[in-house]
């Protein structure tokens, strides 16, 4: 029952990635027909940034403030707070890469199939695992496992057929500025000797509006600068 309704709440990060999938197929097609590798690495690392960033910034308040969020729904699911810590960076981790797969079904269309295969296996076996030993924690632990293993898989495989290595420094600003979001966020907990509905609402929101602007001013390239002038036009 707990890991059942931590599963409901991180369906709200869970489709960051889904919203640009639209935008990446056709944008990718194009590419891969005129032979585009670089403008292929181009995109997708802009694009998988942009998810992380966005997922990151989402991410920050259930991490903060997750076992009072899963309070609402009776005391008993208050031990679920570290598992939805780590069901919270599996599907970070997962979001953040999925766009990977596109160019992947493109150039290479047995590679993703097989990858996501490799990670069922994986899931199940580290579940099975670790949830006998540490319960519903070790579920978490399972899942968080089988996540990473998939991204490391997903990274690998469009390196090795594609030449392209997603990650680059351009990642460093938002997680630097998440760090520090999350940080001021655990701090005001003990700044405030209650925390009520109000408090904490007003909390999560002061740090995602806090968020936003530290990323709009430190955490966008100058690509992301152009593309976003004339998405906003």
């Amino acid at each position: 029952g707990v890991y059942y309704m931590i599963q409901q709440i991180v369906t709200v990060p869970q489709k960051i990635n889904q919203l640009f999938e639209p935008m990446m197929s056709p944008v990718v097609a194009k590419l891969h027909h005129d032979f585009d590798v670089y403008g292929i690495r181009l995109k997708l690392v802009g694009f998988c940034r942009w998810v992380f960033t966005i997922q990151i910034g989402l991410t920050l308040p259930f991490l903060v403030y997750g076992d009072y969020i899963l309070g609402i729904f009776g005391d008993q699911f208050l031990v679920g707070w570290l598992v939805l810590s780590l069901v919270l960076i599996a599907e970070l981790l997962d979001g953040s890469f999925a766009l990977m797969e596109t160019p992947l079904l493109f150039s290479k269309p047995k590679v993703p199939p097989f990858l996501i295969i490799m990670t069922l296996i994986i899931e199940v076996g580290t579940i099975y695992y670790f949830s006998s030993i540490w319960g519903v924690f070790g579920t978490g632990v399972g899942f968080l496992i089988a996540m990473a293993s998939l991204a490391l898989g997903r990274i690998i495989m469009l390196n090795r057929h594609l030449n392209i290595f997603i990650l680059d420094k351009s990642y460093i600003p938002p997680l630097f500025i998440s760090v520090i979001v999350g940080g001021i966020l655990y701090t005001s907990r003990f700044i405030f000797s209650t925390e009520s509905a109000i408090t904490v609402s007003i909390s999560i929101f002061l740090g995602l509006v806090g968020y936003y602007y530290l990323v709009k001013f430190f955490g966008l390239t100058k690509v992301d600068r152009i593309l976003l002038r004339r998405l906003l036009k």
